[in-house]
């Protein structure tokens, strides 16, 4: 968060708080362009299928990012989750490009252990589970590329 101040409209001063944006434009462009091809169509077809405008692909939304319904939209149309665009569209933009892919393979890792607890659980987990959850979640994030 950065303040900044303003110019006073009624004689006291005015701190408006802006948030510092960290859309990485071009790795969500590319991630997209790969979900594409590896679907074997075209960015154009890919867009269209999630009924967004195709020509959005062409535009910066560096400063403002991209809508959340668009990404929903494009995740359901590749089949993929949304949380990998939101991945793909984050890292990189910060001093520590290491952290975003860290950050990252928890926000998948994270989100496959609670599709298979929901898929293999239809009861309680025991204790023991849960540590063999933990261990695995652990070891997965200890996995480097």
């Amino acid at each position: 968060m950065q303040a900044r101040k303003l110019p006073p409209d009624d004689g006291a001063s005015v701190v408006r708080v802006t948030r510092l944006r960290r859309w990485n434009d071009g790795a969500y462009k590319k991630y997209l362009e790969a979900c594409a091809k590896d679907l074997g169509i075209s960015i154009n077809v890919l867009y269209k299928r999630a009924g967004v405008d195709p020509s959005s692909h062409s535009t910066d939304a560096t400063k403002n990012g991209r809508s959340i319904e668009q990404i929903l939209a494009l995740a359901d149309a590749c089949g993929k989750d949304p949380a990998l665009l939101i991945a793909a569209g984050t890292m990189g933009r910060g001093k520590n490009v290491a952290a975003d892919l860290e950050l990252a393979k928890l926000a998948v890792v994270s989100t496959l252990a609670s599709h298979m607890y929901v898929a293999l659980s239809p009861s309680q987990p025991s204790p023991r589970d849960y540590q063999k959850f933990l261990n695995a979640v652990t070891a997965a994030m200890k996995i480097t590329d």
